[in-house]
């Protein structure tokens, strides 16, 4: 199958890394390192899945047989496959199977490989293990830093999943502000939100955050609790939604009733203030701990 733009863009990166460092090959091992690279994640909760590059090969993805036909449909190396999900003898891969599993692919692939990087913050002990024992005085790199920092840069495919991440937030909040009245839980304006998050994208969707109210608002943060909102307090959300792994997170504060004291208004006219001065530092070199 062909490969998606993105992923076979960052793929590159990942190429010219190892190159640049004198690497015979990478093995990228943590579930959104890989999903970087290949734009392939599975939705199991347990599914490890790899990433091989020997240099001057096209790269081998490991993977689950069930979720062969989703990897395929984003990246265009060789996908081989291990027996993830059997009825009669295996319901959850753990990783120490899997990388007994990978041993032969190592070998064979990535036979002579001395010196290979991998994002060792996330590499299995156990997968590390399995290519010691195949491949002859392997000495394995850190590039984890190195993977984190061109993630700092995002692609367009990227930009457009943050964008839709962030209009999933701004939607909770509008659904927020209606939901949250006298009388109501915490925990029933988050519960409400999620829900109707889920409906808009169709299936799952992972949002969680901050959710407090009163007194319990002086400790900045905190879950959802069955503490029920009061007409004049301030209620402090902070939503997290994470759509296809991207990230968008952002707080508002609601007054309950919707009508704020004088006390209220203060507060946030010098909160107005300072968010106003911030945004005039923006620039590039500007570190966020200056602003």
């Amino acid at each position: 199958m062909p490969w998606s733009e993105g992923p076979l863009s960052r793929f590159n990166k990942l190429r010219r890394l190892v190159e640049s460092k004198g690497l015979d090959g990478a093995v990228v091992s943590g579930k959104k390192e890989v999903y970087y690279f290949t734009g392939f994640m599975s939705g199991r909760l347990i599914l490890p899945t790899y990433l091989f590059y020997r240099e001057g090969k096209e790269p081998v993805l490991l993977t689950g047989s069930t979720d062969k036909g989703l990897a395929e449909k984003t990246f265009g190396g060789e996908i081989v496959t291990y027996d993830n999900y059997r009825l009669d003898s295996r319901m959850v891969a753990y990783p120490g199977f899997v990388a007994s599993e990978a041993k032969e692919l190592i070998k064979e692939y990535m036979r002579g490989a001395k010196k290979i990087g991998a994002d060792s913050w996330n590499l299995p002990h156990s997968l590390f293990l399995s290519m010691k024992t195949v491949l002859e005085d392997l000495k394995i790199i850190d590039i984890s830093d190195e993977i984190l920092e061109m993630r700092t840069i995002k692609d367009l495919d990227e930009l457009e999943l943050v964008k839709t991440s962030c209009a999933l937030n701004d939607h909770g909040y509008a659904l927020a502000k209606l939901l949250a009245v006298p009388g109501k839980r915490e925990v029933d304006v988050y519960s409400e939100v999620h829900q109707e998050l889920c409906k808009k994208v169709g299936t799952f969707q992972y949002s969680a955050g901050d959710f407090v109210s009163g007194e319990r608002s002086l400790y900045i943060g905190g879950p959802p609790t069955d503490k029920a909102l009061r007409s004049g307090e301030t209620f402090i959300i902070d939503l997290w939604v994470i759509y296809k792994e991207y990230w968008s997170d952002t707080c508002r504060t609601f007054v309950i009733g919707g009508v704020p004291t004088d006390k209220q208004t203060k507060i946030h006219s010098v909160v107005m203030r300072a968010l106003e001065n911030g945004m005039k530092m923006l620039r590039p070199g500007v570190t966020g701990a200056e602003i």
